[in-house]
């Protein structure tokens, strides 16, 4: 199976973007950092770098300041009306706390953690272990939780990354940047 394309989105709300970095931003940004562990060749960064802007898309998409500069467009970003430390972003530039958060993401992608795991079932065989259903007056709700072994059920699942997570902060609505992130992780229940 070939791998994708990375398609880089720059701000102009390029068709069928699908990063927010690219290799060569990222190869700059972990040397300048000293990084040894963003390592692999073009098809396997570039594919870290895609699942890592997919992750921010469905982790942040609906947490962003600000509105999409297009209807049209492939991802979350560009954006207009977005204020940094009181500084309105330009609407047709990527904000490099996007672009650096994306490769922490990638890092840890490439290093094979699952930036967006399946909750662990407790009894190992397929099955919630709470649920419960509501009878509601016009659906029937069914809800299941899960939970890691050990931890009562609707337990965070989803791993910390707090590189990636302070960068994003003044990003998003509810968000205060490093050093204080006031947004929640959604669990999964």
């Amino acid at each position: 199976m070939a791998a994708p394309a990375l398609i880089l989105e720059d701000g102009s709300v390029v068709a069928d973007a699908n990063a927010y970095a690219d290799r060569v931003f990222a190869d700059v940004y972990f040397a300048n950092r000293l990084e040894s562990r963003w390592i692999g060749n073009v098809e396997t960064k570039d594919a870290a770098l895609i699942r890592a802007t997919s992750w921010i898309e469905k982790r942040y998409g609906s947490k962003w300041r600000g509105t999409r500069t297009d209807s049209t467009q492939e991802l979350s970003w560009p954006r207009q009306d977005v204020y940094i430390d009181g500084i309105e972003h330009a609407s047709d530039a990527m904000p490099k706390q996007l672009q650096e958060a994306t490769c922490e993401y990638a890092l840890r992608a490439l290093e094979r953690v699952d930036i967006a795991p399946d909750p662990p079932l407790q009894d190992g065989k397929g099955a919630p272990v709470e649920k419960s259903i509501n009878l509601g007056r016009s659906a029937i709700v069914i809800t299941n939780k899960f939970a890691n072994p050990g931890e009562s059920p609707g337990s965070e699942t989803i791993p910390d990354m707090p590189e990636a997570e302070m960068l994003l902060g003044h990003l998003v609505l509810g968000g205060t940047g490093a050093g204080g992130i006031s947004f929640g992780i959604a669990g999964r229940a």
